[in-house]
């Protein structure tokens, strides 16, 4: 995910859009659109991002960062939860097995 990405998200986490934005800086949507799209957003782009969300950019680059590490820490927690459900589905077969054994086993006596 790009930084641009992650200012999409930051904006509609505070109520705004991409439009918002634009009419803020008296530009058009797609100016905006095509300025976020490059891999490292200018410095003047982020200065008028942090005026509408009423922040410092330095506040700015920090939710930049932050929005980065939760976006890898619930990747990294989604791939441990698949690994667990595989884990449960195997016992839970493991367990079905056991339960017919322990059936056969009281047919017998």
């Amino acid at each position: 995910m790009n930084q641009g990405d992650r200012v999409k998200k930051i904006l509609k986490r505070n109520g705004f859009t991409q439009q918002d934005l634009a009419d803020h800086m008296g530009k058009t949507r797609t100016h905006i659109t095509r300025q976020l799209l490059e891999n490292d957003l200018k410095t003047d782009l982020k200065e008028e991002i942090a005026k509408l969300l009423k922040m410092s950019v330095k506040q700015l680059e920090k939710e930049l960062q932050e929005d980065t590490v939760s976006i890898e820490v619930v990747e990294t927690l989604r791939a441990q939860l698949a690994e667990k459900e595989r884990v449960i589905q195997s016992q839970q077969e493991e367990l079905k097995a056991w339960k017919i054994v322990v059936e056969e086993l009281r047919g017998k006596k």
